[in-house]
């Protein structure tokens, strides 16, 4: 996933780690929650940024985070 914005790359991260460690609830246990099995594997622990000659050549790519997940 790119995201070219801030606030976008925060709803990306946090979505893509509700994937990776989702919430299951219990009936017979009202309030609490337990992990579920990951859906994903975060392959990217911190945002890909385009280098000095990427940014050099191409302007507009200088606000562009890359975030990688794996299916499992």
């Amino acid at each position: 996933m790119i995201s070219y914005h801030s606030l976008e790359d925060r709803i990306v991260k946090n979505f893509f780690r509700k994937l990776e460690k989702p919430l299951e609830t219990d009936p017979e246990k009202s309030l609490k929650s337990i992990y579920a099995d990951p859906l994903v594997k975060i392959i990217t622990s911190k945002p890909v940024k385009p280098s000095d000659q990427e940014v050099e050549v191409n302007p507009r790519s200088r606000s562009a985070k890359l975030r990688v997940i794996e299916k499992i």
